[in-house]
This record gives C-alpha cells, sequence and structure tokens, in this order.
C-alpha cells in the first residue's frame, strides 16, 4: 500500500513539477489558459508517465516517457537514493525490438507499431534484466551489457510472460495454453494442450479484462516449482458480433460474451508442476471446480508466500489453506 502511494506522488511530481519549472516567476510571461492549451497533445502539464514499476532491488522507479504527441518513448527511471532522473533504455534501443511494419497486415496493428513502438517490460527478481514484450515476441534485455537478445521466435504471439520468482524461467501463454522455457536455454513446454479455441488457460476472456480490469489468470508459486492458473471454458458463453471501423476495411470479430441470463464461462482452478529438468509436465493434475453452477471467480486469484495454498478474491477475499495435496485428493470438489 504504501509504495502505490509513493508510486502517485512521484507520478504526480513527474507531471505537474515540469509544468512550474518551465515557467519560472518572472522569466517568461504568463499565457492564457485557452480551451486549446487544455486540449492540446500532452494538455497543459505534457504527457503523464506510462508503466510505472519498482525494480524488485527497490533502487529504481522505472517509467515510459512519450512527447507530447506520443510518438517517441524512453524508458527512464529514477534513482530512489538520489532522486536523479536518467534514461534507462534508450528509443533506439527500444524501437530495435518493434517488428517490420511493412510485414504487418493488419492496420491498426500496423499504426499502434509505427507510433507506438514502447514495448511492454518486466522486471527480473535479480533487477538485472527486462523481459520486453514486442508485438508478441519476447526479448531479454540486460541492463549491463545493453544488449537484447531475442528470448521467443514463434510465429504465434506470446503474451502475459513472467519471471519465476528464482529468476530461472519465463512462462507465458501462446494460442491459449500456458508455456514455460528456462532463461538461459531453448528447452520450453508446454505446460497444457488444449486445441479447442473455447478453451482458455492462464488467460483473461474478454468480459474479464473488460469489465473487471483482470490482467492475468495465472501466477508462479514463491519456490518457483508450480504454477496456479484458471482454466475457463468458454463453450457455452454466446457469440457476440463486434465491428472494427478503424481499419480502412471494418472487419468483423466474434467475441465470446455472456449477457444478462447466459451462461458464464465454467472455471477450473488448476497447478501445474514445472519441472525443466526432465522437461516433464502434469496437466491440471489438481482442479477445483468453482461455483456450483461454474460462475466464475470476481476479481482472480494469487498464491502467498507463507502460505501452502492460493488466496481468492469473489466478493470477498477468501483464504484457501489447503495443501496441493489436499486438491489432488479431491478433498475440494473433486476432480472435474
Amino acid at each position: 500500500m504504501k509504495r502505490s502511494y509513493v508510486i502517485l506522488i512521484l507520478s504526480l511530481c513527474f507531471t505537474i513539477l515540469p509544468s512550474f519549472s518551465q515557467t519560472p516567476s518572472g522569466d517568461q510571461p504568463k499565457q492564457p489558459l485557452t480551451i486549446e492549451s487544455i486540449f492540446a497533445e500532452g494538455g497543459v502539464t505534457g504527457r503523464p508517465p506510462e508503466a510505472v514499476q519498482w525494480s524488485p532491488d527497490s533502487r529504481k522507479l522505472t517509467f515510459v516517457q512519450r512527447d507530447d504527441a506520443g510518438m517517441h518513448g524512453e524508458l527512464w527511471y529514477v534513482d530512489a537514493a538520489t532522486g536523479e532522473k536518467k534514461v534507462l533504455v534508450s528509443e533506439s534501443k527500444l524501437g530495435s525490438l518493434a517488428p517490420d511494419a511493412n510485414k504487418i497486415k493488419d492496420e491498426r496493428e500496423k499504426e499502434r507499431v509505427t507510433r507506438y513502438h514502447v514495448a511492454a517490460y518486466v522486471w527480473s527478481p535479480d533487477s538485472k534484466t527486462l523481459l520486453f514484450n514486442s508485438s508478441g515476441q519476447l526479448w531479454i534485455y540486460s541492463l549491463e551489457s545493453g544488449v537484447a537478445v531475442q528470448f521467443t521466435s514463434s510465429p504465434d504471439a506470446s503474451e502475459d510472460p513472467k519471471f519465476s520468482p528464482d529468476g530461472n524461467s519465463v512462462a507465458y501463454l501462446r494460442k491459449h495454453n500456458l508455456y514455460v522455457q528456462p532463461v538461459a536455454g531453448q528447452g520450453g513446454k508446454v505446460l497444457t494442450d488444449d486445441n479447442d479455441e473455447n478453451i482458455l488457460n492462464g488467460e483473461v476472456d474478454w468480459v474479464y479484462a473488460e469489465e473487471l480490469s483482470v490482467r492475468s489468470n495465472y501466477f508462479w508459486s514463491p519456490d518457483s516449482k508450480e504454477i496456479a492458473f484458471l482454466q475457463m471454458n468458454e463453450k457455452q458463453v454466446p457469440t457476440y458480433p463486434i465491428t472494427d471501423w478503424l481499419p480502412t476495411h471494418p472487419k468483423l470479430d466474434q467475441e465470446k460474451y455472456p449477457k444478462a441470463g447466459d451462461p458464464n464461462p465454467v472455471v477450473r482452478l488448476g497447478v501445474a508442476e514445472v519441472d525443466l529438468a526432465d522437461r516433464r509436465y502434469r496437466h491440471l493434475h489438481s482442479a477445483l471446480r468453482l461455483g456450483a453452477r461454474g460462475d466464475p471467480l470476481g476479481r482472480g486469484f494469487e498464491p502467498r508466500a507463507g502460505h501452502d495454498g492460493l488466496v481468492l478474491h469473489r466478493r470477498k477475499i477468501r483464504t484457501l489453506a489447503q495443501s496441493a495435496d489436499r486438491i489432488e485428493s479431491g478433498q475440494l470438489g473433486g476432480r472435474q
């Protein structure tokens, strides 16, 4: 909670203080506040920082800073000890992670990559590397060497990457399945192997993301040995057509969207063992049916250090303090 307050205060400083420093009293004439200046690109105070994160060692507060038009951006950091602000990853290096725009067929995605080629980033637990997600391709960037190495190269997008707590592996989602791959090698394995488009493993459906602001449905255990995830089966959820009017040629997308009275996805909680040494895996070796009618969780879940179970968020926070053995034995609702 205290860290959230610090981020908020620093964010306000980044956005408000520059506006005062640029117009010190007596140095520049005062400018009238107009409707045009209020709605100009960047607004009155300038474009605010984006993707604000603390490094795991709490020494750096990082953020993406763009120009007022939003077309150029760099990854900056503030030294927590001195307050000094510096560029951590330059625009040219971030731009090199973006795919060739000429090869992108989707016009909306092409515009996004061209205008906003600052990839999403994740800190490694040791605060020495960054994991960038550039249009579905993952890159590992060493802060010491300033070199980025491509981590995934599949034509299918890799989404929602997360370092294991020990920093030795990275988990990510691809085509509705959960993958894990060692940082030091290419021996990645799929932990779930469902080929049904209606089954989402560790992935958030449209309603969760849009209505509940849930961004992820899987989490590493604190010891890096297991991954807890939600499996959502949308087979009974009706399809709703959505037209994308932004491209030159509009296209029709089909989204699974339950209206009032429609069935929700059937949700199961899985705990997958992660064993990269001999490349074995277990698919949903323990599963818990959530809700008497398959009702989905309201706000997701997460493992907690010091607990041998999971903390579930459903209207109110409830704690499952059962061990993985009890879950697997079927004492919590049985296997599905």
